[in-house]
């Protein structure tokens, strides 16, 4: 069997929040393709990381079925508004690089995940109308970055005024507000109330996913100098516009390797009344 080849065939932005990528993977022998091709879809739905925000107090709200004078958007609206914003982190997915041998060492790999991300990060947002209140207007912590400034957050009147602050998280997957009860220092808390004294604390169904779709198809290739009858993987990946589909396949790739690297370290046990 030749050597692998990975090659990126189309690379576009559909918009800010939506990124595309296509890729060919092989030549792979005769249902191998469908094998990595499932794995690797499971993985770049499921196991990326990402950066959302989980959870927002403001100033004069006791919870999301509130209204604040001179704000146009309910409580609920603007809520559900903050659940859509993608953040992003150059910092940390500078680690993730692919180098000419497209992977990194387990101890590189590791320490990718250290820095001021293990805990969660605190934003602020202050606006005084008449305007519209768009993602540029969040004072988003240290090393993060909105991916669509011109997102909508809401609009106020003159006499508006909008003072909160949110929490942002890095996680993996979908995780309901329920399980979001974490106070600003990252602590995990058993109760509303100890979360914040004064204000309460409105908890978001946090969406983690930088992969937003994913999809695969199999091509056979016919070859004169090899006997049996080879394959070719060709994914397709859209991302939310935080991290490139190119480094998304290659996050992919790199957790799946440490997976089966450490699957092959383990050590059969014996019963001892076998």
């Amino acid at each position: 069997m030749k050597p692998y080849t990975l090659l990126c065939e189309d690379s576009k932005m559909e918009n800010p929040r939506s990124l595309y990528g296509c890729f060919s993977l092989g030549p792979l022998s005769a249902g191998q393709s469908l094998t990595i091709g499932n794995a690797l879809r499971r993985t770049l739905l499921a196991e990326l990381p990402g950066f959302a925000i989980s959870a927002v107090e403001i100033d004069g709200v006791a919870h999301e079925y509130s209204t604040l004078q001179g704000v146009r958007d309910s409580i609920l609206d603007i809520l559900l508004n903050f659940k859509e914003v993608v953040l992003t982190s150059p910092d940390f997915y500078m680690a993730y690089q692919p180098d000419s041998q497209l992977l990194l060492t387990t101890a590189e790999a590791k320490g990718s995940e250290r820095g001021p991300w293990q805990t969660p990060l605190i934003g602020y947002l202050q606006a005084r109308g008449p305007g519209v209140v768009r993602a540029a207007d969040l004072k988003l912590p240290v090393g993060i970055q909105c991916v669509d400034p011109e997102q909508y957050i809401t609009t106020l009147s003159e006499d508006g005024l909008l003072n909160m602050k949110f929490q942002v998280e890095l996680g993996k997957g979908y995780r309901y507000a329920s399980s979001n009860l974490k106070d600003w220092s990252g602590a995990e808390t058993s109760s509303l109330s100890r979360i914040s004294n004064e204000r309460s604390c409105l908890l978001l169904d946090t969406v983690f996913m930088p992969v937003l779709k994913v999809n695969f198809t199999i091509e056979q290739v016919s070859s004169k100098t090899l006997r049996q009858s080879t394959e070719m993987l060709k994914m397709e990946v859209w991302t939310n516009g935080s991290v490139h589909p190119r480094q998304a396949f290659y996050q992919g790739l790199n957790h799946l390797a440490y997976l089966f690297q450490d699957l092959q370290k383990l050590k059969m046990l014996t019963n001892p009344l076998i």
